[in-house]
Parts: C-alpha cells; sequence; structure tokens
C-alpha cells in the first residue's frame, strides 16, 4: 500500500466543527491547514546532540535545552520535568519556544547550589513521530557541562523508570 503521504505533494487538513475538544465541547469553528510535504524522516531524536544550559545558584535564570529539531509540543511540555537534589520534581514554569527546538524551566524558587537531574520520557517524539526510545533501550547520565564533556551525555546500558524508559541528565548548578 506503501506511505500515505508523498514528498513534494500538498494536502489540506480539514477538521469539522463537530469535532469535540479536550473538554468534550463541540469547536468554535472547523479547522483547514493546507500544508506541503518534505522527506521521510525517520531518525529517532539523539539526547547527545541536545545542548544542555547551567543556570547559577542564587538566580531564577532557566533552564533551558536546545534541541536541533523540534519536538512535539504536548509531549515536550509533559515528558521533561527537573529534579532537585532530594530527587523530587522542582516547582516552576515550563515553556516550548524557538519553534519547538528550546525547552525552558524557571524555577518557582531560586537554584540551590548542586546536583541537579532533568528526566526525559523515552517516549518523547519529535514532529515526524520519531520516539527516543524506539530504536535503543538505553538511559544517560551526564555531568556538568563544565566538565569539558560536551553536553556531558554518555549511555548507560539498562532500563530504569516507566516500561518506556527515560533519561537521565545531570548538571551542577555553579
Amino acid at each position: 500500500m506503501g506511505t500515505p503521504l508523498h514528498a513534494g505533494e500538498s494536502y489540506m487538513l480539514v477538521i469539522d466543527r463537530a469535532w469535540k475538544d479536550a473538554y468534550g465541547r463541540d469547536l468554535q469553528e472547523p479547522f483547514r491547514k493546507t500544508f506541503r510535504v518534505g522527506p521521510q524522516d525517520r531518525r529517532p531524536p539523539d539526547p547527545k546532540a541536545w545542548k544542555l544550559s547551567q543556570p547559577r545558584a542564587g538566580t531564577r535564570t532557566p533552564f533551558e535545552i536546545v534541541f536541533p529539531e523540534p519536538m512535539e509540543h504536548a509531549l515536550a511540555m509533559r515528558l521533561i520535568q527537573v529534579v532537585g537534589t532530594d530527587a523530587a520534581p522542582l516547582a516552576g514554569e515550563i515553556r516550548l519556544d524557538a519553534q519547538e527546538t528550546r525547552w525552558r524551566f524557571t524555577p518557582r524558587d531560586p537554584w540551590k547550589p548542586g546536583r541537579h537531574s532533568i528526566r526525559v520520557e523515552t517516549t518523547l517524539e519529535d514532529l515526524a513521530g520519531n520516539r527516543i526510545g524506539r530504536r535503543s533501550r538505553w538511559i544517560c547520565s551526564g555531568r556538568s557541562a563544565a566538565s569539558g564533556l560536551g553536553n556531558g551525555l554518555a549511555p548507560v546500558p539498562g532500563q530504569v523508570g516507566s516500561a518506556t524508559g527515560w533519561l537521565k541528565f545531570t548538571s551542577a548548578v555553579l
């Protein structure tokens, strides 16, 4: 049967007004979006290519992850979290901007000195639906970017967390 969409072709997505929103209500108006299909993207997101920032202790400077390609918005907002030195998720505001290529976490309270972790579920997807965990089952543990190891990521065999697994990055707040 082949792929339903073909590179170079234009298509229109139409969502009828009777379609229900997340709260079970009819849409206020129909939605139409015309788009042109590009080449296939079958590469899963590569966490080793992500750039991680290093906020300073005592500030509320956002922690950032910059992706080389856009991530699926709803999943990125839900499947990435910052964990404090006590392994509990930190309270704060999450944003995804720069056309879904920059994930930002602004802590509610100023950063405390020490090591923090970023947990990323391997079900996180790029816009083509490629998942981190689709082709490989590994986790990453990292060191501070100040260690001179790029973004500090190194694959570690095994699975932890949920059935899908998760990635863990560790970064020092200076």
